[in-house]
């Protein structure tokens, strides 16, 4: 997205350090000036918002387009996780059983149960 300079303030920008990433990353503070159309009903609200000339973007339409990026997000992460899972039912040959178990003073939570060294967690193995 290109915007006119004066549509943008850059305040901070901190490198992040990612041992694993395979691209540099920054954190950037900055302003941006948006404009925004409100309306009145019940109360003023956003409905569209725009960044230099750009067209106009309803709010309907960038909130689903943010929901589709996270759902897209989470699938890959869910798929992460189903790999690693099977690789470590195909190294160890099975899966961990968990145990529920209730506690006096709280909810329910899951114990990871197994013998010998499979009490290791899944996340180990990622």
């Amino acid at each position: 997205m290109e915007l006119p300079s004066d549509a943008i303030r850059i305040q901070e920008v901190t490198p992040a350090p990612l041992a694993l990433a395979s691209q540099g990353s920054a954190t950037v503070v900055a302003w941006v000036r948006v404009d925004a159309r409100l309306v009145n009903d019940k109360g003023w609200r956003v409905t569209e918002l725009r960044t230099g000339n750009h067209d106009w973007a309803t709010i309907d339409s960038l909130s689903a387009a943010l929901n589709q990026e996270k759902q897209e997000r989470a699938r890959g992460e869910l798929e992460l996780m189903v790999k690693a899972l099977e690789r470590f039912r195909k190294d160890r040959g099975f899966y961990n059983r968990f145990r529920q178990s209730r506690s006096r003073h709280g909810p329910s939570h899951s114990t990871l149960s197994g013998t010998g060294n499979s009490r290791r967690s899944v996340a180990s193995t990622l």
